[in-house]
């Protein structure tokens, strides 16, 4: 993701909400996915839809 998405001028970025005691697990690996990437907007998407656009 880091690789195609750095000179991005925004990236959207799919997630499911984490379960109730589950949050810091869940911050702290979207911080390393995110860590490197523009701005960005982090998206609640359940479901089977694919939010990758190539």
């Amino acid at each position: 993701m880091r690789v195609r998405s750095v000179s991005a001028k925004i990236v959207f970025i799919g997630f499911e909400v984490p379960t109730e005691g589950n949050e810091d697990p869940f911050m702290q690996t979207i911080s390393k996915q995110i860590s490197e990437l523009p701005n960005l907007i982090l998206v609640s998407s359940t479901g089977n839809t694919s939010l990758a656009a190539y």
